[in-house]
């Protein structure tokens, strides 16, 4: 069955309450008829229908709503309404805090980031020294993750989540900010690795602001905007319009 999400009318509203706040602060959002709370509304009313096997691309400015997408569709968040159906197992790549324990040593984190993705001890085991290759820590696999840089922390999940889709343990993948904290480099060898796959259909959802990328990665793109899809199709078509009412530069 190929991987699929369904989402009908999803809603998401976030409400900041603040307790203490300076009395001058108080009165000025009084004066402008505010109240006590900061309302954010994610995501408004959203119909959106993916399946794979495809890889499909998130534009927007900030606060857009992509981020809140993602989370919804891996249960992360649950809406306020609407309803999600997800058919396929989910995989997510949130960035380099995402699942990682700071106290634990880079191996140990292996072992715990890959247990969350669902691999049998044996599967780690014979996994373990082709995932620190691949993160480029094999010199540091008794370091402790706190030590290590923020880059060096995404290229651990990452080598993770790439094994996860080796193996096949999951359908879905969510990846928001592809590899922010890593080097052009590294983000080059990235996507090589996922290009290079083989195996079951899957849906790959990449969040990013790194617009070239996405340009060579995704057969589609969602340009969101104010908690809606605002525009889908091709990717270089869709990129071009959002780069036309936002602005910016095709980083």
């Amino acid at each position: 069955m190929s991987p699929r999400l369904s989402l009908r009318s999803v809603s998401k509203r976030f409400v900041h309450r603040r307790r203490r706040r300076p009395i001058y602060r108080e009165l000025g959002r009084a004066l402008r008829g505010g109240s006590a709370s900061d309302d954010v509304l994610a995501l408004d009313g959203l119909d959106l229908e993916l399946e794979g096997p495809s890889s499909i691309g998130l534009v927007g400015p900030n606060g857009a709503g992509k981020s809140s997408l993602m989370r919804i569709i891996a249960g992360i968040y649950r809406p306020d309404s609407g309803e999600v159906q997800v058919t396929g197992r989910v995989a997510c790549f949130f960035g380099g805090k995402a699942g990682v324990a700071p106290s634990l040593s880079v191996r140990d984190n292996v072992w715990v980031q890959a247990a969350i993705n669902g691999f049998t001890r044996a599967e780690t085991s014979d996994a373990l020294d082709d995932i620190l290759a691949f993160a480029e820590l094999a010199s540091h696999a008794d370091t402790r993750v706190e030590h290590l840089s923020f880059g060096m922390r995404q290229r651990l999940s990452f080598a993770v989540t790439l094994q996860t889709m080796r193996i096949a343990k999951a359908s879905i993948y969510l990846f928001d900010e592809w590899m922010a904290g890593a080097d052009a480099r590294y983000k080059e060898k990235a996507e090589d690795a996922i290009g290079a796959l083989r195996g079951p259909p899957r849906l790959v959802v990449y969040a990013s602001h790194d617009l070239r990328r996405l340009r060579r990665m995704c057969d589609e793109v969602l340009y969101m905007r104010d908690g809606v899809v605002r525009l889908r199709g091709p990717a270089s078509e869709v990129i071009d319009v959002y780069l036309a009412e936002c602005g910016g530069r095709d980083t």
